[in-house]
């Protein structure tokens, strides 16, 4: 895989057949490392937050592509990944819902007071609140 791995990064013809590549598998891990290298930040995230938007919180028997999306924007920061994620907080899957919080506290106010994260969403501020053990509670405040 490695192997493959190096040598597709080489080529920018690569870019467009892994686009169309992520939105058809659910194996997803690879082909968004390949993106990573090929695609400046704002157009990996761009190209994320558009696989995103064709994923739904309902129920799916293989979530793992927009897992692993949700999972790649958490290492980047950009003002337009919280409202591309504040969604997946009510995902039937519970590992969708981990990774959309883990990701939204990276992109959190760093100034934000004890247990209060604040991210914008684009349209406002909200805050979530995380109340550490023992009782471990989120709770989205508008």
């Amino acid at each position: 895989k490695q192997y493959i791995f190096e040598h597709i990064i080489e080529a920018e013809t690569a870019v467009e057949p892994l686009r169309e590549y992520l939105r058809k598998t659910q194996v997803v891990n690879w082909p968004i490392k390949m993106l990573r290298k090929l695609l400046t930040t704002e157009e990996f995230v761009s190209e994320l937050l558009d696989i995103l938007k064709g994923e739904d919180t309902s129920y799916q028997k293989n979530p793992e592509r927009k897992i692993q999306s949700i999972i790649a924007l958490e290492g980047e920061k950009d003002g337009r990944i919280c409202a591309g994620v504040l969604p997946f907080l009510e995902d039937v899957n519970e590992d969708t819902r981990f990774h959309a919080v883990r990701t939204l506290f990276a992109q959190a106010d760093a100034g934000a007071a004890d247990g209060d994260v604040v991210v914008d969403v684009g349209s406002g501020l909200r805050r979530l609140v995380f109340h550490p053990a023992p009782t471990a509670t989120l709770g989205v405040a508008g």
